[in-house]
């Protein structure tokens, strides 16, 4: 998965929780940007609500075979609190959902500087699994009797 293909898909899966940018000729557009690490939005562009920061490069995450060794992309973004109304961590509950494999950790910001929360995602993309096509099948198995969501070759949830 490229970097443009993880935006759309980001925005898609956000579309009704994200907030808006506000930029310097008075414009709005949904707040979600590609950066690299330390790079701030450009002077004068302000933003209320939800916040989603990609960092532009992804770390590669090999996996071991014995034959045609693949690698993984760990793409690492930021869901930042700028006064939303959504909980950060229902809203990355949403990403762990949709990229298996991923994580989220808070992190600290001290009160009454900055936004009001934060949470560093990481998200592992494997070059063939996206998100934004997923046809999802439930399977009730005759042993055990539970309940699998599967997408394509990928297990979803077991319930």
């Amino acid at each position: 998965m490229n970097l443009r293909d993880l935006r759309t898909a980001l925005e898609a899966t956000l579309v009704d929780v994200l907030g808006t940018y506000r930029l310097p000729n008075g414009a709005t557009t949904p707040s979600i940007a590609v950066r690299a690490w330390g790079e701030g939005f450009p002077a004068g562009t302000t933003v209320e609500g939800l916040e989603c920061i990609i960092i532009r490069d992804p770390e590669p995450v090999e996996l071991v075979q014995y034959q045609q060794q693949v690698a993984f992309h760990k793409w690492t973004l930021f869901l930042v609190d700028w006064g939303g109304n959504e909980s950060l961590q229902d809203i990355a509950g949403r990403l762990l959902w949709a990229w298996p494999g991923s994580n989220a950790v808070p992190v600290t910001v001290p009160r009454g500087v900055g936004p009001r929360a934060q949470m560093r995602v990481e998200l592992q993309t494997n070059p063939d699994f996206n998100p934004a096509v997923l046809e999802v099948s439930a399977l009730l198995l005759e042993t055990g009797g539970r309940l699998l969501l599967e997408a394509g070759d990928y297990l979803l949830l077991e319930v």
